[in-house]
């Protein structure tokens, strides 16, 4: 049986790979989107560099 800490850690870590590719998927649709997005991308490598950190603090 699973500690309850490690599945919500688990499920939310599926969620934010859900929404990186929902994101990608949307900037390859909509390549305007890009230019704004910048920020929203370097947003995302720290999000992607904070996970380890954020599971090691929890």
């Amino acid at each position: 049986m699973m500690p309850v800490r490690l599945l919500i850690i688990l499920l939310l870590v599926i969620l934010l790979l859900l929404l990186v590719l929902v994101i990608m998927i949307l900037l390859e649709l909509f390549p305007q989107l890009i230019m704004p997005g910048m920020k929203l991308e370097k947003l995302m490598i720290l999000l992607l560099m904070g996970m380890p950190m954020g599971g090691c603090w929890s």
